[in-house]
């Protein structure tokens, strides 16, 4: 994964700050992972999309979260404070160590016996999430995944549609889903100092790097500002200078 420069960090904030977290995830994960063939960021599991977008934080901004949750209880405002590493799930790919193979498939393949039905599916991906982003037409948003996720059905003796599966069955497809890709549920424990309550916050990696990315954004094109307005440096320039240096220099205008 490559550590993205300020200027390549900059061009990706500004063409994703029109569009929603499906696409800025893409966008970054595209960024970082420039060789990778076409089709397969958007074909990895959710788990593994976050495990990657966790690891790309923590080389851009660091190990360290903060954060802010409330709690459902009394409605007190929390701020958290942990490592990348706290949110880590084995690998973050399908079949690690939270996970498990099943019947010697492929990493992403799981199969589900039970109660007379046998089905192959795979685990969520983020296409699968953009596919259901504009609607799921006359079906509801949870069978219209399932569709898309269970590639063989069977019954006893013929193949079933996933409609026709029973409920009991779709619910076991669906924790098995998310046992074999544990990081697509990033979640920490919580505890309120005012009531006591306890919960498991959940914590969107997509949304809360983004988040800080356009804070780092404004804060640096400021940066940019200063500097130019005072060396007559260009844009390029100024970004081609260390963090450090950068800081230096803007010490010494505002002195």
């Amino acid at each position: 994964m490559a550590t993205l420069s300020a200027t390549t960090l900059l061009d990706v904030w500004e063409r994703g700050r029109a569009h929603g977290p499906l696409e800025q995830a893409a966008l970054l994960l595209a960024a970082a992972h420039p060789a990778s063939p076409p089709g397969a960021l958007g074909a990895m599991t959710v788990g593994r999309r976050d495990a990657l977008l966790l690891a790309l934080r923590e080389s851009t901004f660091g190990p360290r979260i903060a954060s802010v949750a409330t709690c459902p209880a009394c409605g007190e405002a929390l701020e958290l404070a942990f490592d990348c590493a706290d949110l880590r799930q084995g690998d973050g790919v399908p079949g690690g160590k939270d996970g498990g193979k099943d019947d010697g498939q492929h990493d992403d393949m799981q199969r589900l016996e039970l109660d007379g039905y046998a089905v192959r599916f795979r685990c969520v991906s983020s296409d699968d999430l953009a596919a259901l982003a504009g609607g799921a037409g006359d079906t509801s948003p949870r069978l219209a995944l399932l569709r898309r996720c269970v590639l063989e059905a069977r019954g006893a003796t013929a193949p079933v549609a996933v409609e026709s599966l029973p409920a009991h069955v779709l619910d076991a497809v669906e924790q098995r889903m998310a046992l074999a890709d544990p990081g697509a549920d990033l979640r920490l424990a919580v505890a309120c100092p005012d009531c006591g309550h306890r919960w498991q916050a959940v914590f969107d990696i997509v949304s809360f790097f983004w988040r800080e990315i356009e804070s780092w954004a404004c804060r640096l094109l400021r940066d940019v500002h200063a500097l130019a307005g005072a060396y007559g440096w260009s844009e390029r320039e100024i970004l081609a200078l260390s963090p450090f240096r950068r800081r230096c220099y803007l010490d010494m205008v505002g002195s």
